[in-house]
């Protein structure tokens, strides 16, 4: 009688893994955006509706309190200072995505962009995950991480957080932006293993699924990043 209850029980376990692994195939993969308010402009609102839709992955969205929250929660308090430092919503979506994909895995996408094919298709091929290339630069726009806490993402919070606390630029793009990875993996030969496992596509094959729009109403206003750029610029730091 033992030995069949403990037959049974060992089958019950088998089974419990076996349908918690279904149960997180059947959701699909994270899917992650960001807008730093509640509501986001008409435009962008739509175009993340689009992705929320799909029904083969598991939709998110943050805002810029409830990312500083995540963050607190989840990577620590010196990582939410830092986070607290980012004046510039771009800065705070480019910190925060490192740090849900560090703790979670799974794709993150910006809010300016349009949903154009099957996600789920275009990273299914990535043993480790997906980044993307731009002129020869590791872009952040779309980015998939098949595991939590890749040792990739560790560093780029890591550098990303000294970037902020010395504010070493006035510049989004070099301080928590593609220029992390794209020194990482074009400048620093001792940190180009960090890459290895990755699937590494060009913009325009992953234009195929994700489109970015740079026509949106937004991108256009004084918000933009863009627009303070060099020194005569506003600060991108808020003192804390």
């Amino acid at each position: 009688m033992t030995r069949v209850f403990a037959r049974f029980a060992d089958s019950l376990k088998q089974l419990g893994r076996w349908w918690k692994s279904k149960a997180t195939a059947d959701t699909g993969p994270n899917l992650f955006q960001f807008w730093n308010t509640a509501d986001p402009p008409l435009q962008v609102a739509s175009l993340m509706q689009g992705w929320r839709d799909d029904p083969d992955v598991t939709y998110r969205r943050f805002d810029a309190e409830s990312a500083e929250t995540y963050i607190a929660e989840h990577i620590g308090e010196r990582a939410a200072r830092a986070y607290r430092q980012c004046a510039v919503p771009a800065m705070q979506a480019d910190f925060f995505r490192y740090c849900v994909l560090y703790q979670e895995a799974g794709v993150y996408v910006d809010a300016d962009t349009e949903k154009a094919g099957s996600l789920t298709e275009l990273i299914a091929e990535a043993p480790r995950g997906m980044l993307m290339n731009r002129d020869r630069k590791i872009a952040n726009d779309f980015m998939f991480f098949r595991n939590r806490h890749d040792p990739l993402l560790k560093a780029v919070i890591d550098q990303a957080i000294e970037n902020i606390e010395g504010r070493i630029s006035n510049n989004v793009w070099l301080v928590t932006g593609p220029g992390i990875m794209s020194r990482m993996y074009n400048s620093e030969p001792a940190l180009k293993h960090l890459f290895e496992g990755f699937v590494i596509r060009p913009a325009n094959i992953v234009r195929q699924t994700i489109r970015f729009r740079v026509d949106l109403d937004y991108k256009q206003s004084a918000d933009d990043w863009r627009k303070n750029l060099g020194p005569g610029g506003v600060t991108i730091f808020r003192d804390v």
